[in-house]
């Protein structure tokens, strides 16, 4: 296998975090999970609802791929949480308004 054809078989970066059976190593989720839950803060406090999700959805899903849960991957999931909370809290006032 060429690394032109491993370059168009997996995204950018990729190849770097894959173990050796070819799986991808959890390092690369838990960096996932962290970078895409803050851009989901940041969009939050920008007060874009939509996009917020958007990361919210892939930072949990990035969560739900890690097998095994480190403290930090733990702490950054209950950042999560609070932040549905906080959509949740948002939606119920738009409702009152």
């Amino acid at each position: 296998m060429t690394n032109k054809k491993i370059h168009r078989e997996y995204p950018y970066g990729i190849k770097s975090v894959m173990n050796k059976d070819g799986t991808i190593s959890s390092y690369y989720y838990q960096n996932l999970l962290k970078v895409m839950g803050n851009q989901a803060d940041i969009e939050y406090n920008k007060g874009d609802i939509d996009d917020s999700k958007w990361y919210l959805n892939i930072a949990k899903w990035a969560y739900n791929q890690i097998i095994i849960k480190t403290k930090d991957s733990l702490k950054q999931f209950e950042k999560l949480n609070k932040l549905e909370k906080k959509f949740e809290e948002t939606k119920e006032n738009d409702i009152k308004k």
